[in-house]
């Protein structure tokens, strides 16, 4: 249990004790690294070069004894930044903060998490803030200029000075316009998309890594290693099968692989075949390139229409919300490895490659 009481004195008064709440167990939230993703480099398969920075960043903080360098990884959904962020902290005997971008608004929640990294720090744990979709940081009261101190030097300025906040039941004031920790801590930062991150704050960190799309036969390594370390028997041709529906996002195609397991226990077969990746690949409508039957629908009228067209106006013709369509369909039908599609000017287009693909459904 911490002590609620080592916080400084020139930043906050005495806490008002609620007593109705004050014998409850201090709550900080979600601390990672899960003991369910991986701990180790030689388990994280593919990505050579960015995982090379990264030990290297690792190795020179625990030479130097210094603060890791602020690192940001960017990268299509689903490629394992998440789970680097958590090597990172695995290796380096961190305990690792995860926060959403979209959490920090205000700046009461930033000062929350300070309160939590001093908290841990006087505890004697080494602390990382991993902050997940950091390009939607910011808004609301908080301005950008404040992060720039966090990621610069450690300290978060703000214009609460005599405001009280209240922390697990416990309120106390602010009593001064900065917070600092007792010692530097790094940010990792991680964005699926580099160009809504303000440019001033992207240069704020010294390491960026691009976290890679996988291609098919790195996804079937994957496979096969996750099924050997969990004891699953699968065909070499049901894990190539499973890797090339699986849109390239690893946790797509181990979520496959255990449903496939799961259809195989069920019907009491001793191994996964391409029968079974088959019958899940029906069940949830998806064809042999990891299309879904609305993103077919998407390329139909494209190709029907043969001009441009804006996401909202096309996710409304196809019976999608703009946002569904942006965070699930896009994102695959523009992949560098396939590009079904293609963003101009004036709007999305389909490509040569997305009309072969129509061909290929047309009846469907």
């Amino acid at each position: 249990m911490y002590n609620w009481h080592d916080f400084k004195k020139d930043l906050f008064g005495e806490p008002e004790i609620i007593p109705e709440v004050v014998e409850r167990e201090p709550f900080w939230g979600d601390i990672t690294p899960s003991p369910n993703r991986l701990q180790k480099w030689e388990e994280f398969r593919g990505n050579s070069k960015a995982k090379g920075l990264l030990q290297m960043t690792v190795k020179v903080a625990e030479v130097t004894n210094k603060p890791m360098r602020n690192i940001l990884l960017s990268g299509y959904p689903g490629t394992g930044k998440t789970t680097l962020a958590n090597i990172i902290a695995a290796q380096s005997n961190s305990t690792i903060i995860l926060k959403l971008g979209s959490s920090l608004k205000n700046e009461n929640e930033i000062i929350k998490v300070m309160m939590e990294i001093e908290d841990r720090q006087q505890a004697g744990e080494k602390v990382i803030l991993f902050i997940d979709e950091i390009h939607n940081l910011g808004g609301g009261s908080i301005s950008e200029d404040q992060f720039f101190y966090l990621l610069e030097e450690g300290h978060f300025p703000h214009n609460k000075r005599g405001d009280h906040i209240k922390v697990n039941g416990q309120k106390f004031e602010i009593t001064t316009n900065d917070y600092c920790t007792p010692e530097r801590f790094p940010i990792i930062g991680a964005t699926t998309d580099l160009n809504l991150l303000h440019p001033a704050l992207q240069s704020r960190f010294e390491i960026q890594v691009e976290v890679e799309p996988y291609t098919i036969p790195e996804l079937a390594e994957i496979i096969i290693s996750y099924a050997e370390k969990k004891e699953i028997k699968a065909t070499e041709e049901a894990s190539n099968k499973i890797a090339a529906i699986s849109r390239f996002i690893p946790r797509k195609a181990l979520a496959t692989l255990k449903l496939a397991n799961d259809y195989a226990i069920s019907v009491s077969h001793t191994e996964i075949g391409e029968e079974e990746v088959k019958f899940i690949q029906s069940l949830q409508g998806i064809t042999d390139e990891g299309l879904l039957p609305r993103e077919i629908t998407l390329l139909k009228i494209l190709a029907d229409r043969d001009k441009p067209m804006g996401g909202a106006s096309l996710a409304a013709s196809a019976g999608m919300s703009e946002g569904d369509y942006k965070l699930n369909s896009e994102p695959y039908l523009l992949h560098p490895l396939i590009r079904y599609i293609i963003i101009t000017p004036r709007g999305r287009m389909i490509t040569e490659k997305g009309k072969e693909i129509i061909s290929k459904y047309e009846n469907d």
